[in-house]
């Protein structure tokens, strides 16, 4: 499967998400009703302290806490670009969805999750033992994530049923609803 556009795969995937007592936010798909802006920033919520846009955002309904944060890499699972979409979502003081504050503590799990038709375990948790030692070191905001996920999977085409598989976990993981 290959995609027409940037961020088409994302959206639909977005869309197909779904989780009674969640919202799930999207920042592909033009001006459909749940997408907008998803974006780690620093400092006063402005344009020149944002440091990502975030592809989807899993919030509880009554709460407004993210119980997930996912970025799809819909090209591949390089070291770099994983690195990048988590370092930039964890430096970030907060997370907003267009103008809402959306709350990040131990109950959001940040989900990073690349294409490869050859999965390499043994890189994404070298990956992510690395990026867990680093975390642990930082005091923003948003480094207060309960628990960080480098995954990978061979197809396009079975994107949509792992990504829904890890937001499921993230909401058992979260405690918040079942």
């Amino acid at each position: 499967m290959t995609t027409k556009s940037h961020g088409e795969l994302t959206a639909r995937i977005a869309r197909g998400l779904k989780h009674e007592g969640y919202e799930v936010y999207h920042d592909h798909g033009g001006a459909e009703g749940d997408a907008g802006h998803i974006a780690s920033y620093f400092g006063p919520k402005e344009r020149a302290s944002l440091l990502s846009f975030i592809d989807i955002a899993v919030v509880e309904h009554s709460s407004n806490r993210a119980v997930a944060l996912i970025e799809i890499e819909e090209t591949e699972d390089r070291p770099k670009t994983l690195l990048g979409d988590a370092f930039c979502v964890l430096m970030g003081d907060g997370v907003k969805y267009d103008d809402t504050h959306l709350l990040v503590g131990a109950w959001t799990t940040l989900i990073v999750v690349g294409v490869n038709r050859f999965l390499h375990a043994a890189r994404a948790k070298y990956i992510l033992d690395q990026l867990e030692k680093a975390r642990a070191g930082m005091s923003t905001g948003n480094a207060a994530v309960g628990q960080v996920v480098i995954a990978g999977t061979p197809t396009h085409d079975k994107l949509p049923e792992h990504v829904q598989l890890l937001m499921t976990h993230a909401i058992k993981r979260s405690g918040l609803r079942s």
